[in-house]
C-alpha cells in the first residue's frame, strides 16, 4: 500500500525587491523549518536561457504541513519556531497577515495567498519557470529536466532545489557564485565551509572550482536532504559533505531559541565541522543579523589569511555587517552589489587583531 503524499499549506506573497528581507524574516518565524523560498521574476534571456527581470515583483513563499495544527496540540515540534509552536495554524496565518499589513505601510506588498499543495505540485511548479541560466563567466545552473551542451570551460551545476532555498536565481546566490569564481583558489583554499547551504548550490560550485574538501551545514533538515541529493546528482559525494548544524550555538540560548529560532541541537556544530577547523574559506549566504551574530565565530573558524564570502545582506544592513566583521578582525577585499543586495569578500587578518 503506497504512502499518501505529503500535503502542505502554501503561503505566498508578491512584493517589491526592497521588502524581500523583511518578509523573509517574518515568514521564517512561522514556516516549516523556518524555510522560505524566494522566486525571482524570470524572463527569456538573450542567449535563449533565462534572466531575472529586476523591475517585476518578487514572490516569497513558505509552507506548513497540512497536519501541523493537530501535532502542535499534543507536542512541541521542531519544524516551527518557538514563537509559532503555541499557535494554531489559523493563528499563525493571521500573524503573517498582520505582519504583512504593517510592512505594507512602508513597501509595496500584495495580499497573502493561502493554498493547499502536494509535494509533486511543488516539483512541477519549479519546472514551469526554472531554466538553464549562466551566472558569472563560467557557472551554468541547469535543472535535471533541461538539456544543455556545455562550452569547454563551463562549470555545470545540476540543481533540483525541492523545498530548499538556492536556485542560483536570487541576487544573493549569484553574488556568491561570482565572488567564488573570482576569489576561490584551489591552491590556497583546500577546505571550505558553506554555512547555511540550502540546496547545496554554493558547496557544489566550490567543488567544481576544485576546492578539495567542502563541508556544508544547515539548520533545516529539508535543506540538508535536498543538498545531499544535489551533491549525489553532481557526482560529488566524495568531495562534499552536508550535515545538519551551524557554526555555533548562541551563547546562553535555551533549547528552541537563539538567533536561528531553531533548537540548540539543530544549531550545534557537527563533529565533521569541528574536526575540519580551521577552514581556508567560508561562504555564508544567510542574512545580515545572523552574520553579525556569528562574526566572532567566523573569525575563529578561519585560518589567518583565509577567505570569507558573505551575502544575503540587504543594503540597509550592509554597514552593520561590515562593522561587525571589521571588529572581528576581517579586512575588506571587495563589496559587490546587485540591486538592493550586498555581498562582501573579506580576508582574515594574518596578525593578531589589536585590542583596546
Amino acid at each position: 500500500m503506497s504512502e499518501e503524499p505529503q500535503k502542505w499549506i502554501e503561503l505566498a506573497v508578491e512584493a517589491e525587491a526592497e521588502a524581500v528581507e523583511a518578509i523573509t524574516e517574518l515568514f521564517g518565524r512561522y514556516g516549516y523549518n523556518q524555510g522560505v523560498v524566494i522566486e525571482e521574476p524570470i524572463q527569456p534571456g538573450p542567449d535563449g536561457g533565462a534572466e531575472v527581470n529586476p523591475a517585476a515583483p518578487v514572490k516569497i513563499r513558505t509552507y506548513l504541513p497540512l497536519e501541523v495544527a493537530t501535532k502542535l496540540e499534543t507536542t512541541a515540534e521542531e519544524d516551527v519556531s518557538p514563537e509559532a509552536t503555541a499557535l494554531s495554524q489559523a493563528e499563525r496565518i493571521q500573524k503573517l497577515r498582520e505582519g504583512l499589513y504593517y510592512l505594507g505601510m512602508m513597501r509595496q506588498i500584495g495580499p497573502l495567498e493561502v493554498s493547499e499543495r502536494r509535494e509533486e505540485d511543488w516539483a512541477n511548479a519549479w519546472k514551469e519557470f526554472y531554466q538553464v541560466h549562466r551566472v558569472g563567466r563560467r557557472t551554468v545552473i541547469k535543472p535535471p529536466w533541461q538539456p544543455y551542451t556545455p562550452a569547454p570551460k563551463d562549470l555545470v551545476i545540476e540543481i533540483d532545489p525541492g523545498m530548499a532555498f538556492g536556485t542560483g536565481l536570487h541576487p544573493t546566490t549569484r553574488l556568491c557564485l561570482t565572488l567564488s569564481e573570482d576569489y576561490l583558489d584551489p591552491s590556497q583554499h583546500k577546505k571550505l565551509l558553506d554555512l547555511g547551504t540550502g540546496s547545496g548550490i554554493l558547496a557544489i560550485a566550490a567543488a567544481k572550482l576544485k576546492v578539495a574538501e567542502v563541508i556544508g551545514v544547515d539548520t533545516d533538515a529539508v535543506a540538508v536532504r535536498a543538498a545531499q541529493e544535489n551533491i549525489e546528482r553532481n557526482g560529488l559525494k566524495d568531495q562534499v559533505i552536508v550535515e545538519i548544524g551551524s557554526l555555533a550555538v548562541e551563547a546562553g540560548s535555551k533549547a528552541g531559541s537563539g538567533f536561528y529560532s531553531f533548537s540548540e541541537q539543530a544549531q550545534k556544530p557537527p563533529l565533521t565541522l569541528t574536526k575540519a577547523l580551521p577552514f581556508d574559506a567560508i561562504i555564508a549566504n544567510i542574512i545580515a543579523r545572523i552574520i553579525v551574530a556569528l562574526a566572532g565565530s567566523l573569525a575563529q573558524a578561519l585560518r589567518p589569511g583565509g577567505l570569507l564570502i558573505t551575502s544575503g545582506i540587504i543594503a540597509e544592513r550592509a554597514e552593520e555587517v561590515e562593522q561587525a566583521l571589521a571588529q572581528a578582525g576581517f579586512e575588506l577585499v571587495e563589496r559587490r552589489e546587485e540591486g538592493d543586495w550586498i555581498a562582501f569578500a573579506h580576508r582574515q587578518r594574518t596578525e593578531p587583531f589589536p585590542t583596546a
